[in-house]
Formats: structure tokens, C-alpha cells, sequence
């Protein structure tokens, strides 16, 4: 991704490369709905955003440009067919690495995964805390989400050790920072500011 850009989000940038991504996501929630497979791509989306998550060897595949184009369409292919994606999703991943952009990948499955949820009345909310964070403690926050959301919010839950403590919860767009890391950031450059 380019360095450009305004930081939104952990791993989210606003500017062309986001920009690029959101049409290609609409593309496919488009051909999806057409077809009628909205809830397999959604799931084949799922499982894809999981395995580039998990798989160092997907994640340099996708990013580096070392890789011939034509390499890069033949992995893919045989990535749709031995996890046993669609034709619709296969052939998506084939135009993203057929136009040389598979190293927005990433940011497409959000994309697209963010539309599928709104399309189904659900909004994704993504809490990052230090640690994995009790049952009880969800429930609860799932609770608070609902009573200023509505209805709908379905929270998926990440750890992130260089928070320090605390916690920050990404939702429609906006980051909510709790987080003793971002406290001392604050408080650095306001020790900054008065020095």
C-alpha cells in the first residue's frame, strides 16, 4: 500500500489504493447478487481474509512484485480450486492478479465482507484488546454496541499486545482508542509540546 494516505484504521488506508479496492469490491458484491451468491461469497470471502491472515507464503504471493503476472494468475487458480471456491470467486481473484492487483487483496475482503454485512443488516465491529477477552466481558460489550447501534452488531475480536492495556473498537469507519499506548503517545507530545 502506499504511503500516501490517511491512516483510518489499524490496517485501513483512505486514498487511491482503498479507493481501487471499493470498486473492485463492488464488483463482485455486484456480480454476487446477481448470481445469487451472496452468502457463498461471503463465506469463501471469510475464509479467504482468514488463510492471507495465517499464511505468510499467500501474504508474499499477494504483495510482492517479484512475482510474474502470469505466476501470480496460475497460484491463484490453483488456490480456487483446491480450496473449492466458487467459479464467481475464482475468476475474481484471476482479474485481481491478471491487473496486477492482488496486493490490495486484503483490503478488497474487508470491503466486500463490510458490504455483505450492511447489505444483511449487520455491522462488524472489531475490538482489539491486550489479551483475549472473557465471554462475559463480550456479551457485555456486544450489549453496549447493540444499545447505541441497534440491532445487528457482531463483534469479531483480536489481540494486540503492543496496546499495553485497554482497548480500541473499530466501527463504520471509526476508530474508538482506549488504549494505554495511545495515552502515552498523547502524553508524550504534550510533554513535547510544553518543553
Amino acid at each position: 500500500m502506499p504511503q500516501s494516505g490517511k491512516k483510518t484504521r489499524r490496517n485501513a488506508v483512505v486514498g487511491p489504493a482503498h479507493v481501487v479496492a471499493g470498486r473492485y469490491a463492488l464488483a463482485l458484491f455486484r456480480s454476487a447478487e446477481a448470481a445469487g451468491q451472496l452468502h457463498q461469497i461471503e463465506d469463501e470471502a471469510d475464509a479467504l481474509k482468514r488463510l492471507l491472515a495465517n499464511s505468510t507464503v499467500l501474504q508474499d504471493l499477494v504483495r510482492n512484485p517479484l512475482y510474474d503476472c502470469d505466476d501470480k494468475v496460475d497460484l491463484m487458480r490453483q488456490l480456487a480450486a483446491h480450496a473449492k471456491l466458487s467459479p464467481l470467486m475464482s475468476k475474481f481473484l484471476g482479474v485481481l492478479a491478471q491487473r496486477r492487483r492482488l496486493n490490495l487483496l486484503g483490503v478488497v475482503l474487508d470491503d466486500i465482507l463490510a458490504r455483505l454485512f450492511s447489505h444483511r443488516g449487520r455491522r462488524l465491529t472489531v475490538v482489539t484488546s491486550t489479551r483475549p477477552m472473557p465471554e462475559a466481558r463480550m456479551a457485555q460489550l456486544q450489549q453496549a454496541m447493540e444499545a447505541v447501534q441497534g440491532p445487528g452488531v457482531v463483534l469479531e475480536a483480536h489481540t494486540d499486545p503492543s496496546l499495553l492495556g485497554g482497548l480500541t473498537i473499530e466501527t463504520g469507519g471509526h476508530l474508538y482508542d482506549a488504549s494505554i499506548k495511545r495515552r502515552l503517545a498523547l502524553m508524550s507530545r504534550r510533554m513535547k509540546e510544553v518543553s
